[in-house]
């Protein structure tokens, strides 16, 4: 070190040369010990300085009545730094924390489940139950903060309330689930945490609505019961935008007449498009049909929607409307016009077309805009002579049009109708009734990819109603491209603007979502939505609505799924497609209170299976997956899987009443498999008691008996009072077990299945025997580890595993039936057998020590003798790995008793 010091030295006086060449610095000549002693020198006096300034000040303050040592405890005390900080970690944000929480339960949780287990595998448990629970914890945590990086539930917490068994095997299980509005915590989010939870409850309860009628074969309007959710909640102008989405969704879905979920007319089926929209391709008739159904029916409800807009605002100025006694659909339009149009003196803007003081133009306009052709058309006739003198056939183009069921113009007609709006459009002379330009455009589909008519339309609902009333997806791709205009073309231009050109504030993502749901873009409206902190519970059921009737594309690939929410493709003819995760969203959704209410949460996932036929039935095979997550998670077996009646028959749980809906034909065998699957689950992560009974449930009585054979051995590998030990530290824990309470359980188990044939014949003969011989081989080890050394041997020689009798047929016989002993018993042997010879020496020193000298004595010690003979000639032919400490201990009591 020194050495290495002196180089550092001479290497900065090196660093130095040039600098002292060219200035005149002075040169520090003190070596490193003299600095380091002026260094303690000087710490020593601003030492000693301190404590002269803390003696002046004590004194000081002690005149003044001041306790300066309690002061300087009070002040040391206080932590500054923590002044302003929450007293409880903010959720999404203390990362650490959480991960510490978690690890720390992890800890606890391998602790409790390896102290079931027998010393020797203490070390191999908690290690393997560390990993398993880390590894689980970890996704879990990660899938969190994926869910909550910039679209947090409005820092909504939940308390996830952990099920427990607190009741022995035979008994019933005391579990319950919380409401899930218990999940919510106190904190500075508690408000909108509140609020949240209130949304997810009110609309849970359509889900379950839902599903109970999916259960009966009955069509459910599930948009109109969202919507009266909705309505059901706050009544700001954000929850306004819902509804109003809500109403959009069931116009465009075509849902109607629908009272409390009901429907009074005719009804909309479960997967009523999935057929068209999810299979078909993309040019079908049935695929082109349904995109112009979706199509006209969002321009219907842009045109429900602006004559609601024009009544609103006729209530709002009735004196300046002037609407009359008749509120008739021409009379509203009048008196809209005249509060539109009319400027300054009651006159219209000049270059509008009035006759009548009626602006025509924009009278006939308005009419379309609001959904009534056919009363405009009654419009024109009325008004045929002014009409006819300066455009001759605009009747017999307005008529054609109506005539025709897609509203196409004849060829030729169309050709005199585009010449002549191209006459009035680029006439420089006069100025054209922008209202007259907007109604050529609508009847011929004059430049569909220009923008034009700007000052009649004006919002981006006027702009969607045009675009849409423009559409035609019943043209062929062979016509002339510019008569070509579909349902992707918008969609293509609608993508173009984005996000940011309908909600430029972020303030609004409602807006752009509405766009979205009118231009039939579903899926990218679900993703959209979810992303927006504030609405993610409600976009979770708009997904939800949309994959009830077949209309969310999602992915068909399940095993190479990503994190992403929404999945781009391309599709053959080169457009891009996109896809909706509505599995991750779903398994996210339900995480935060699928322990709170299991029940709701199975509920959300039996929404996955409605893809099992238009899709794949991948997704049922992963909704079980899921559900048979749900249930390892929540650990609530009753509430889901049923339990045992006191007279041993099953009661059905929840899943088994909502087997139909997961696609399940065998019920009875399911429930088995599910059963069975959740207590392998539990019996890998050491969980015996849950393992217990759910093999016992899922009525595999041979497994039920497995179990606790393997906790007996586990038993018996360990010393009694380190049990003990065991049992005073956990007490209360429930799961663990002593030696005692793994007896009362096997004991009652048994006697539990041989008063009923049915159980009793499902369980094998070996694993009854060996679980016969593990119980009396803990009475024996007992009996021997308190001394009680003549009850021990009678109880070894009752059992009758080991050869006592000086008899080689017997120790052959005994050897060959030590092969067919189950893993089990065979694995403690060594110990058994040890176990053994230290009770016939612990019986043979008093009787070797004893002063009186007699027959029976003599006798008694011969009998020993022979027993214990014959057991290391059994030892010695059993062929058994034991260790080498073990021989030796037993020829060391050998030659003791020889």
């Amino acid at each position: 070190m020194a050495a290495n010091l002196k180089q550092l030295l001479e290497q900065s006086r090196r660093l130095t040369d040039q600098i002292s060449s060219s200035v005149d610095l002075p040169q520090i000549e003190r070596g490193l010990g003299q600095i380091e002693n002026s260094s303690r020198k000087l710490a020593a006096k601003a030492a000693r300085t301190g404590d002269g300034i803390d003696s002046k000040a004590h004194y000081l303050l002690a005149d003044g009545g001041f306790n300066a040592d309690e002061l300087t405890q009070t002040l040391n005390s206080i932590n500054p730094l923590a002044t302003f900080e929450p007293l409880k970690p903010i959720h999404d944000t203390d990362i650490e924390g959480h991960l510490r929480h978690e690890y720390e339960q992890i800890i606890v949780s391998a602790i409790e489940e390896g102290r079931k287990q027998s010393l020797q595998d203490f070390d191999s448990t908690c290690e393997r139950l560390l990993s398993l629970e880390w590894e689980r914890s970890k996704k879990k945590i990660f899938e969190e903060l994926g869910q909550h990086k910039g679209r947090g539930m409005e820092g909504m917490e939940t308390d996830f309330g952990s099920s427990e068994i607190t009741s022995n095997f035979l008994g019933s299980s005391q579990l319950g689930a919380s409401q899930l509005g218990r999940s919510v915590r106190s904190s500075n989010q508690a408000a909108s945490g509140l609020q949240s939870h209130s949304r997810m409850i009110r609309y849970s309860t359509v889900v379950k609505a839902l599903n109970d009628h999916r259960l009966i074969g009955e069509a459910y309007g599930i948009v109109h019961a969202f919507e009266e959710t909705a309505k059901s909640l706050s009544g700001d102008m954000k929850a306004q935008q819902i509804i109003d989405s809500w109403k959009l969704l069931a116009t465009v879905v075509g849902e109607q007449h629908v009272i409390n979920g009901v429907f009074q007319r005719q009804s909309l089926e479960e997967g009523q498009y999935s057929r068209a929209y999810l299979n078909e391709n993309y040019s079908s008739s049935q695929a082109v049909k349904l995109r112009q159904t979706l199509v006209d029916n969002s321009r219907k409800y842009l045109e429900d929607q602006f004559l609601e807009h024009i009544e609103k605002t006729i209530i709002m100025r009735p004196q300046d409307a002037n609407l009359g006694g008749i509120p008739s659909t021409h009379n509203k339009i009048r008196a809209y016009i005249n509060l539109k149009l009319w400027r300054p003196g009651n006159v219209f803007p000049p270059h509008l077309e009035v006759y009548s003081n009626t602006p025509i133009w924009a009278h006939i306009y308005y009419l379309l805009r609001s959904g009534h052709a056919e009363e405009a058309y009654k419009f024109v006739l009325e008004h045929q002579n002014y009409l006819q003198n300066s455009e001759s056939s605009f009747v017999s183009y307005f008529k054609a049009y109506l005539n025709d069921e897609n509203r196409l113009l004849p060829n030729n007609m169309r050709e005199y109708l585009l010449s002549e709006y191209t006459q009035q459009t680029r006439n420089v002379r006069d100025i054209p009734d922008p209202y007259k330009i907007a109604v050529y455009k609508i009847l011929g589909r004059c430049e569909l990819k220009q923008k034009t008519v700007a000052d009649v339309i004006q919002t981006t609902e006027d702009y969607l109603w045009l675009q849409l009333t423009l559409i035609r997806e019943s043209i062929e791709p062979s016509d002339l491209v510019h008569e070509r205009y579909s349902l992707r073309d918008l969609q293509t231009l609608l993508l173009k603007f984005g996000a940011a050109h309908f909600n430029p504030k972020g303030n609004n993502p409602i807006h752009y979502f509405q766009v979205l749901l009118l231009s039939c873009q579903f899926e990218r409206a679900a993703h959209y939505l979810y992303m927006s902190n504030r609405y993610q519970v409600e976009a979770v059921h708009f997904a939800i609505a949309l994959a009830y009737y077949g209309l969310l594309k999602v992915p068909k690939d399940l095993q190479n799924l990503g994190m992403d929410f929404l999945i781009k493709d391309t599709d053959s003819t080169g457009f891009e497609s996109v896809s909706f995760n509505i599995p991750r969203m779903i398994h996210q959704y339900t995480n935060m209170f699928s322990r709170s209410d299991p029940l709701e949460a199975l509920h959300y996932l039996c929404i996955l299976c409605l893809f099992g036929k238009s899709v794949g039935e991948d997704y049922i095979s992963l909704c079980h997956d899921y559900i048979c997550d749900l249930v390892m998670e929540t650990g609530d077996y009753q509430t889901l899987l049923g339990d045992l009646r006191p007279d041993g028959t099953h009661q059905p749980g929840s899943i088994e009443k909502y087997l139909p809906l997961i696609s399940i034909k065998n019920e009875k065998e399911f429930v088995r498999d599910l059963t069975k699957r959740t207590a392998e689950r539990n019996y890998t992560e050491g969980k015996f008691s849950d393992a217990l009974r759910l093999y016992d449930l899922a009525e595999d009585y041979d497994t039920v008996i497995m179990v606790i054979i393997k906790q007996l051995s586990d038993s018996l590998a360990a010393p009694m009072q380190k049990q003990q030990t065991f049992a005073n530290d956990v007490s209360g824990v429930v799961g663990l077990s002593t030696t005692s309470n793994i007896k009362i359980t096997a004991e009652e188990v048994i006697s539990h299945y041989m008063q009923s044939p049915e159980k009793i014949s499902k369980v094998s003969e070996k694993s009854k025997e060996t679980c016969g011989i593990l119980l009396k081989l803990l009475e024996f080890k007992s009996l021997a580890e308190n001394g009680r050394w003549e009850d021990a041997l009678m109880a070894i020689e009752t059992l009758n595993i080991i050869p006592l009798e000086n008899d080689m047929s017997l120790i052959s016989r005994k050897v060959e039936e030590f092969k067919g002993l189950d893993e089990n018993v065979g694995r403690h042997f060594p110990d058994i057998l040890l176990t053994t010879m230290n009770v016939l020496s612990k019986i043979y020193g008093p009787l070797k020590n004893s002063p009186y000298s007699d027959s029976a004595r003599q006798n008694k010690m011969l009998i020993i003798r022979q027993k214990a003979r014959a057991l290391m000639v059994f030892a010695g032919m059993i062929q058994f790995r034991m260790p080498a400490d073990t021989y030796a201990q037993l020829n060391r009591l050998d030659v003791f008793m020889n």
